[in-house]
């Protein structure tokens, strides 16, 4: 499988079409806003429990999630999330991470505050 999509990937670079980073660049520079945000809205809370999974270290499971995403500027959205995880002596602990988004190359990315 991945021959093929390496074979893909050659194929199109010699007929000279564009990589797919500029391609979703592009795509993303002509995007109208209230499209932007509601992909965004759409998907924020994947986003903060992708984030939740990076911040904690032995997470055992996602309590409670909140992403507030009703401004209409996303980098004044906020999330909160309880999550439990494994302490090092193997004990179970909670803990609160709150979030603020990031948007990078078109893609929003959740970064505890």
């Amino acid at each position: 499988m991945k021959i093929l999509f390496c074979l893909l990937a050659a194929a199109a670079l010699l007929c000279g079409c564009k990589k797919s980073a500029d391609f979703m660049a592009q795509a993303d520079d002509n995007e109208k806003y209230p499209h932007k945000l509601a992909r965004y809205r759409a998907s924020a809370e994947a986003g903060v429990r992708d984030a939740c999974t990076n911040y904690t270290v032995g997470l055992r499971g996602i309590l409670y999630l909140r992403a507030d995403t009703s401004a209409d500027n996303f980098m004044q959205w906020t999330a909160k999330a309880t999550v439990e995880f494994i302490n090092p002596v193997g004990g179970v602990d909670r803990t609160n991470l709150e979030f603020k988004p990031s948007v990078m190359g078109g893609q929003m990315r959740w970064f505890q505050k």
